[in-house]
């Protein structure tokens, strides 16, 4: 075996890894917006998100369409960022201490975030006790904001009202 064989065959693992680690991921995102007070198929779901993406237009219940595109699409990924976020953090914090074992308990910084935590809660300090200057308290919202308005931007002549001036039929109340 020779040097490029190895490097070759780890690279090709590596690959596979990452592969297989993100359709679980989306198996994993998938599976979570099924479940809720409202229980919608696995199959249902791939394709509300197909049609969200413009994929596929095939033709569900409007209430499930919105139910996952509208509530649990936006949740299930903020979770997965959310969660990958702290394993990034974790993994710095184990490169940065070289220390496999490394975390928050055994290394003390979990006892001064929690203390940080009830200092804002009962002394009060917080988004009324520090302005942000020009706006800056809204910023970290942006992004979702964007997000939803070009979800919701529509094309220029299209309104969501008919011509008679009542509302759309999925807004009745017969």
């Amino acid at each position: 075996m020779s040097i490029r064989d190895e490097t070759g065959s780890g690279a090709g693992k590596f690959l596979l890894l990452l592969t297989v680690s993100l359709l679980v991921l989306c198996l994993a995102v998938a599976v979570a917006m099924t479940v809720g007070d409202y229980a919608i198929a696995l199959g249902t779901v791939v394709l509300a998100v197909g049609n969200g993406l413009g994929l596929t237009t095939a033709e569900i219940p409007r209430i499930e369409q919105s139910v996952v595109w509208d509530l649990r699409l936006s949740r299930a990924l903020v979770a997965a960022l959310a969660g990958a976020g702290l394993a990034i953090c974790g993994a710095i914090l184990q490169a940065l201490l070289r220390n496999p074992l490394a975390e928050p308990f055994v290394l003390g910084v979990s006892a001064g975030a929690s203390t940080g935590a009830v200092a804002v809660i009962v002394l009060g300090i917080g988004r009324a006790g520090c302005r942000c200057p020009w706006g800056l308290s809204r910023a970290p919202s942006l992004p979702s904001r964007w997000w939803r308005f070009c979800r919701t931007a529509r094309p220029a002549g299209r309104t969501t009202r008919s011509s008679r001036g009542s509302p759309p039929r999925s807004f009745s109340t017969r």
